[in-house]
């Protein structure tokens, strides 16, 4: 398995839904382009570090023939982040 690490600084971001918004990370299509042998099912699994923060999660869909990183509430409490921060988040593979 790829154990490259890799880095995004972008904008964060909301996705809107109905029920329940998403507050995200977009990732440069350059990542997906070169990870998306590792999907399983639509996901990437991955391990991503946001500042002092690392946890589990995957690279989505959003629907639009993107991807992105979900950014859980706890960590973006933990690193105060919030919608329109400019942010560095890192990640690697995660092995499943």
């Amino acid at each position: 398995m790829d154990q490259k690490k890799y880095s995004i600084t972008d904008t964060v971001k909301i996705f809107d839904t109905i029920a329940n918004p998403w507050i995200y990370l977009p990732v440069p299509k350059k990542y997906f382009e070169e990870l998306r042998k590792y999907m399983i099912g639509n996901l990437i699994p991955i391990t991503a570090t946001l500042g002092k923060t690392t946890w589990d999660t995957c690279l989505a869909p959003k629907g639009d023939g993107t991807q992105f990183i979900p950014l859980k509430i706890k960590v973006r409490k933990d690193e105060n982040i919030k919608v329109g921060d400019k942010i560095k988040l890192s990640f690697t593979l995660r092995p499943v």
